[in-house]
């Protein structure tokens, strides 16, 4: 499975560390990575490097729309991360009050807010973009130094990085303002949906276990990964833990408590596949996301909900 091993995978580090992929079959577990130096998650799936990807929601549609057989199996946050980050004397709270203030974007997220602003119906010519490196610190650095009124960031981490300091914010997620994107999903081949029904199946048994387990004890995860998978980063277990936290609530909801982890609602489905084909993917095949083999597992071990 891509994915550089660290707290944003918790229930998969958790799945692996308890035997959950073992006692679901698996003899072994690789995490392989992403990034400049690797192939990405979806070129790794589609050439069958990878069994299972996890990723964002567009990466996945555009490499279909390149017609790689790609398919959505699940999603293990309902809402994107992304949020816009302002300080607690003076706080940012809907996409309109953006209007007339600089923000200070990643370099690597210009997608993200070129998408953002347009579903939120806010001329980009009306906000002053401020583009600062790819990290948390500069991030947080240009907001308590005034440079900028408000970040697009994580919420995992700008917000986190300033708690660290003693300094309040105020945080509003993109996903409450036109932008429903569902974040790190599960990937697989359309073929693997047939030929490895049940290995698909099997995988996504031990994840949910895994990921029910760390919303249960969050800091198991923050330990697993300070401790043991990204031990050479000296990572603080308090920083992984507050990080853990915010995104478990992006990952246990009202409906997933209702229908089970990873689980869509088809206007959900729905909401993201209009949201993806307004971009460089258009159009989206509504095929992209097939949830049956999750709805699957959970009508045969309802207790896993």
């Amino acid at each position: 499975m891509p994915g550089t091993p660290g707290v944003e995978f918790a229930g998969s580090l958790v799945a692996d560390q308890r035997g959950y992929y073992r006692e679901a079959g698996f003899t072994s577990t690789r995490f392989h990575g992403s990034g400049p130096r690797f192939p990405s998650v979806t070129a790794s799936v589609a050439s069958g490097a990878a069994f299972v990807g996890v990723t964002t929601t567009d990466a996945v549609a555009r490499e279909a729309a390149a017609g790689a057989p790609l398919r959505i199996i699940g999603a293990q946050r309902q809402k994107s991360p992304w949020a816009i980050v302002s300080l607690g004397d003076r706080p940012i709270r809907t996409p309109q009050e953006m209007i007339g203030m600089r923000v200070a974007t990643a370099m690597g997220s210009a997608a993200v807010w070129a998408s953002f602003l347009a579903a939120a119906g806010v001329p980009a010519t009306a906000v002053r973009q401020v583009v600062v490196p790819d990290h948390a610190q500069a991030l947080a650095q240009a907001l308590t130094q005034r440079q900028v009124d408000a970040a697009l960031s994580s919420v995992a981490d700008v917000p986190v990085a300033l708690a660290r300091q003693g300094i309040g914010c105020s945080t509003f997620l993109l996903a409450d303002h036109g932008y429903p994107l569902v974040s790190n999903v599960y990937v697989v081949t359309a073929d693997a949906l047939t030929a490895a029904r049940g290995t698909v199946k099997a995988f996504l048994t031990a994840e949910v276990r895994g990921w029910k387990q760390n919303l249960a004890d969050p800091m198991l995860a923050a330990q697993l990964t300070t401790d043991v998978y990204a031990k050479s980063l000296r990572l603080d277990v308090r920083e992984q833990l507050a990080e853990n936290r915010a995104l478990n609530d992006l990952v246990q909801t009202a409906q997933t408590r209702r229908d089970g982890l990873f689980t869509m609602t088809d206007a959900l489905i729905e909401a993201n596949i209009r949201l993806l084909s307004t971009g460089p993917a258009a159009p989206v095949a509504g095929h992209l996301f097939d949830l049956s083999v999750l709805r699957e597992l959970y009508e045969e071990w309802p207790r896993l909900i």
